[in-house]
């Protein structure tokens, strides 16, 4: 993932199990990792390496 600053975090995905299309939740963690503050809305740019 590519934080909004550049910041960059490989981790895993696990899909939200909604319907497709519908959004997706960004653990603490990862906002942590991310460097993000969790009052913030961030995007988030997401890259698979498959």
């Amino acid at each position: 993932m590519i934080a909004p600053d550049g910041t960059v975090v490989a981790m895993t995905l696990i899909p939200s199990g909604g319907e497709r299309g519908s959004g997706s939740r960004l653990s603490l963690q990862a906002m942590q990792a991310l460097g993000i503050a969790l009052t913030d809305l961030p995007t988030v740019t997401v890259l698979s390496d498959g």
